[in-house]
């Protein structure tokens, strides 16, 4: 089986890479990777998911200067709303949650991120 992975931006429509594997080169793949899509959407999933939660754990540092001063307090304003409209446990925890950028939710990362 040959593979074509294309990297299209999807505002443009723009093709701004195209990866071509050989039947050769996606046999040899396959020796130590079951599902090469799989392997390679999960590893695009999972580095993204880890520089988003560096991005956050450096945004909300109190020296950083990713965000300013009334940045960080929306920021944490949406934190303590989405977390308000969760259970107690959650709430109780809130400080917690700001030193370990994980487990905030996707959502609130990501527009962490855009700013």
């Amino acid at each position: 089986m040959k593979l074509k992975i294309l990297y299209i931006n999807t505002d443009t429509n723009e093709t701004l890479k195209e990866l071509e594997l050989t039947e050769e080169e996606t046999k040899a793949l396959s020796l130590d990777i079951a599902d090469i899509i799989e392997f390679h959407t999960n590893f695009i999933k999972q580095r993204v998911r880890q520089n988003i939660d560096k991005i956050v754990e450096e945004a909300l540092r109190s020296q950083s200067r990713l965000l300013s001063a009334e940045n960080k307090k929306a920021i944490i304003k949406v934190i303590i709303c989405s977390l308000s409209k969760k259970n107690k446990t959650e709430v109780q925890n809130f400080a917690h949650t700001l030193q370990t950028a994980k487990k905030f939710f996707l959502h609130t990362k990501k527009s962490l991120v855009k700013k």
